[in-house]
């Protein structure tokens, strides 16, 4: 902004601070003269005059900030200050932001404080990088003072940057540890997918550090990465927003699952000549396994070297009901309540029409499995680490069965009954 503007800046905010309308100059040559408000030494624009100023509820708000150059509306910050210089301690900003990640693009709105754009640098349909809106706020005052409110969803991304990231995850785990600058990518790319409604994407970014080795040179990135996504979805971004958590399902009819089965058992004889009953494969529709949603899942069972399985286990639905997130953490003794969760997602792939699952490893890592049967009673799941079977039983529960290939042949491991409890 020219130095006349800044003059003009510090002249009326001056005017603001000591001469009321209509009142006359002081008249004793003792008097101290006129401190027009700077911005404070240490903070954005420091020891300068402000750059704007806007009013807000008959309260006086001036703008402190390191510039950048760029087109568009208002002023364009990477370090902001907003003060109220008639406030008791007007050195101290009623809001504050620096990153060398977000831009904040500042606009002074009449009697209506300033409006705040938050942008972030993000790769677009050609790779090229550029700043993007993600979200919106108002710094302005009312009867509980003055700061940061109505923050609300301001993207715009066109579908044309839309891409499948999937294949690009599962080669990079198997990669080692990746170069910085693949690493910073993969979270930019992963990041923009989020923001268009990818939950797998989302979930990624969100476990990227304990699923793919990463380096501490990609740390402060990732961590950028994440608090945008949280702002996002504070704004109420839809494409990131979770829908309200459901009661669990209705259990099912003792009756209504006899016939169910009987009558599986009568297909299976008519294709097979008397196998064993198995579910269809899905088509990648996530409802076959929804019924997993709501409430909280107690299990407990034996361990293949005769311990005791205590677990708890929840899920939800992602946004959209595109995923479903869930958690499994022991339970019982101090000891394994203690030990970290496991987090997961479980998806449908489009191209190869499957539902998958994705969890992290205990120790790190990426397990994956695919959903091989499925109707709205059972499932089984297949992966590098074996088999595990689920069937719904009477009462709202269910059996469970893990397996490994040994010889050959599916041996169980581990059988475990859950029961659905409120959350």
């Amino acid at each position: 902004m020219p130095a006349a503007s800044f003059s003009l800046a510090a002249v009326a905010v001056a005017v603001a601070l000591n001469l009321a309308p209509g009142a006359a100059s002081p008249a004793a040559p003792s008097s101290p003269p006129i401190r027009p408000f700077l911005c404070p030494e240490g903070g954005p624009n420091g020891g300068n005059a402000p750059q704007a100023m806007a009013k807000s509820e008959n309260h006086l708000l001036v703008l402190c900030a390191d510039t950048e150059s760029e087109e568009g509306r208002g002023l364009v910050g990477t370090a902001v200050a907003i003060h109220e210089p008639g406030s008791a301690a007007p050195g101290k900003p009623v809001f504050s932001m620096v990153s060398d990640a977000i831009h904040l693009r500042v606009e002074a709105v009449p009697d209506h404080g300033f409006a705040l754009t938050w942008e972030s640098l993000l790769p677009g349909e050609g790779g090229e990088y550029g700043w993007v809106p993600v979200t919106a706020s108002s710094v302005a005052c009312g009867p509980e003072g003055c700061g940061e409110r109505g923050a609300r969803c301001a993207l715009d991304l066109s579908a044309g940057r839309r891409q499948d990231l999937l294949g690009r995850v599962r080669q990079l785990t198997r990669s080692g540890k990746l170069e910085p600058s693949v690493a910073q990518r993969l979270v930019d790319d992963l990041t923009v997918q989020a923001l268009l409604g990818d939950d797998v994407a989302a979930w990624t970014v969100e476990q990227l550090d304990r699923i793919l080795a990463i380096g501490t040179e990609n740390k402060e990135g990732l961590a950028q990465a994440r608090l945008l996504l949280e702002r996002a979805r504070a704004a109420q971004c839809a494409a990131l927003v979770f829908p309200p958590d459901e009661p669990a399902p209705t259990p099912p009819d003792p009756a209504a699952l006899a016939a169910q089965l009987k009558e599986k058992m009568a297909r299976s004889k008519g294709r097979s000549g008397g196998a064993e009953a198995s579910p269809a494969a899905p088509p990648g529709d996530l409802d076959m396994v929804g019924w997993l949603v709501g409430g909280r899942w107690e299990g407990h069972g034996t361990m293949p070297d005769g311990g005791t399985l205590n677990v708890e286990e929840t899920y939800r639905w992602g946004p959209a009901r595109r995923s479903i997130r869930f958690r499994a953490q022991n339970s019982g003794t101090a000891a394994t309540k203690n030990a970290p969760a496991v987090e997961g997602i479980v998806f449908s792939e489009t191209k190869a029409a499957k539902i998958v699952l994705w969890n992290v490893k205990p120790g790190g890592g990426l397990s994956e499995s695919a959903v091989t049967k499925a109707d709205r009673s059972s499932c089984e799941l297949v992966g590098a680490d074996g088999r595990v079977r689920l069937s719904r039983t009477a009462g709202d529960g269910q059996n469970r069965i893990v397996e490994q290939l040994r010889g050959g042949a599916w041996t169980p491991v581990v059988t475990a009954s859950y029961v659905r409890r409120p959350r």
